[in-house]
């Protein structure tokens, strides 16, 4: 229970660590979870649900970007090493258990964009396995994730490998899951050069699909933009302010994205051969779009026209140890 520390071993505090373990780290990412979820569950329209499941999305990048700009990784737990905690909600306790795990053998982990595999976890990498369940089963969310650090020119990002599921239970039996992946925290400028300050971002893709009822959200989240050279190609914080961003056509704005319902044809997500996808336009498996997803700041997510940033009223739940 909660951050157990060896001496000499992975569990071992220095400098560069952060005083939290991994499984303390995600609890607090999911802070804004029983509120919205709750929310969601009432709603028995899968579609609203799904929407309501973007805005939770949004609730980890909100917290994320929330974090040290001088991150520090979590305290790696050892193997088999639990955390059992509690959200407190006015209409019931939130459990919230984790688990650290290994893979006996290299897991591949499937991209939900386009149907490939995105990343290979090793055996020695340390996996977290989430269980969060709501009063009386209402929802729950699980699944597995990899805390990951690489570099990408001057910026590190920080990859939460894995997927997450919610499902919410239905009382006519109609239960409704929906898968999600999330984009990279980024630390633009890691090492200072030329006097550029430090700036911390989100940036990547974000995924949520639910077979079931053949819905998908892809939605892109551009805090690095590429620029090309004659010899090379950099990324650069994307600092453009919520007004100047509003000037830009809409594949230059920080958040861009739609709902939509999945087409029935095998392999209709992958992309052509060396083709990245990087806007809507490009994505394959659409059937017909539902809705647009926009914003300019990462806190300040809309879907058709309607806010879904109302943090203010959220109730925000501090993950209690027991």
């Amino acid at each position: 229970m909660g951050a157990a520390l060896a001496s000499g071993g992975k569990g071992l505090i220095d400098e560069n660590q952060d005083n939290r373990s991994i499984s303390e780290y995600y609890s607090e990412l999911f802070a804004y979870a029983p509120a919205i979820l709750n929310e969601a569950n009432k709603n028995g329209n899968p579609y609203e649900r799904f929407k309501l499941s973007i805005k939770f999305a949004f609730s980890i990048l909100h917290s994320m970007a929330l974090q040290d700009v001088i991150q520090k990784k979590p305290i790696t737990p050892l193997l088999g090493e639990t955390y059992e905690g509690l959200f407190l909600m006015p209409d019931g306790n939130v459990n919230i258990f984790m688990e650290s795990v290994y893979s006996s053998k290299p897991h591949q982990i499937k991209d939900l964009l386009t149907g490939e595999v995105k990343a290979t976890i090793r055996p020695d990498q340390e996996t977290t396995y989430i269980h969060i369940e709501g009063p009386k089963q209402q929802y729950q969310i699980f699944g597995n994730l990899t805390y990951n650090q690489s570099f990408k020119g001057n910026n590190m990002m920080i990859s939460l490998l894995g997927t997450l599921a919610v499902k919410f239970k239905d009382v006519e039996g109609n239960d409704q899951t929906i898968k999600i992946q999330l984009p990279d925290y980024v630390l633009a400028n890691y090492i200072h050069v030329e006097g550029k300050p430090r700036v911390a971002l989100i940036s990547g893709t974000m995924v949520l699909e639910d077979e079931k009822n053949a819905l998908k959200s892809v939605i892109f989240v551009r805090g690095l933009i590429k620029k090309k050279s004659l010899f090379q190609t950099s990324y650069e914080p994307n600092v453009m302010t919520p007004q100047e961003m509003k000037t830009k056509p809409p594949h230059e704005r920080l958040i861009q994205g739609i709902i939509y319902k999945l087409s029935g044809k095998a392999g209709a997500s992958k992309p052509h051969k060396g083709e990245a996808i990087e806007k809507p336009e490009q994505v394959r498996d659409v059937d017909f779009q539902y809705a647009e997803v926009s914003g300019a700041a990462i806190d300040r997510p809309v879907i058709q026209n309607v806010s879904y940033s109302n943090w203010a009223g959220v109730h925000f739940a501090d993950p209690i140890p027991q």
